[in-house]
């Protein structure tokens, strides 16, 4: 019938233009502009506009190709996650006592603060209409709950399906490894930096 005749596709949905009548849900909703089939925003592509292209990150709502600064940033992330395993042995060992100290104040708040942080990443995640102003809110915060399709981590894992799986499963192998390391090495140490095994 033409292209005057091209079926049009709601906002939130999309379908591959080669199979227009297979529709897609997407999530976030706002990464489907809707219109033609394998019409996209902020130039992501595949069958749910999941994704940019290689070499590229999502970032501030648009593909934005990867910097230096993305993978030196995610180094030293990792490097600090590596160091903050190690100092939380300490802080959930300090000896306890009837009145919190200051110090342990503000860990408990700075528990709270990232639990609260995470839960609005969740709900901006659920297939539920949100003012923009939350949406927007909840977008920025889905790092807290490790969401790869909105951080730069893709650019060093890509965005192949297998390559980001294996990452996320890597994870728990390695922390636990890293653990049990430092736990060999501590027990060289003086008394007091030595840990010890609970059973």
């Amino acid at each position: 019938l033409g292209q005057k005749f091209t079926p049009q596709i709601q906002q939130g949905y999309m379908s591959d233009p080669a199979e227009p009548t297979k529709i897609f849900k997407c999530q976030p909703a706002a990464n489907c502009p809707g219109g033609k089939p394998g019409t996209c925003t902020g130039a992501l592509q595949g069958k749910l506009c999941s994704r940019c292209s290689a070499g590229e990150a999502w970032i501030d709502g648009a593909c934005t190709a990867c910097q230096p600064i993305h993978f030196v940033g995610w180094y030293v992330f990792g490097t600090a996650a590596l160091g903050g395993t190690v100092a939380s042995y300490f802080v959930v060992n300090l000896p306890g006592s009837r009145r919190a100290s200051r110090f342990q104040l503000v860990m408990m708040t700075f528990g709270l603060v990232v639990h609260a942080v995470q839960t609005v990443a969740l709900f901006g995640m659920m297939s539920v209409t949100w003012p923009s102003i939350f949406t927007s809110t909840s977008g920025s915060l889905q790092f807290a709950v490790l969401d790869l399709n909105r951080s730069t981590l893709t650019c060093l894992t890509g965005w192949g399906d297998t390559e980001r799986f294996v990452m996320f499963a890597m994870m728990f192998p390695v922390l636990s490894v890293w653990v049990l390391l430092v736990w060999a090495i501590s027990q060289y140490f003086p008394r007091w930096g030595r840990w010890v095994l609970a059973y």
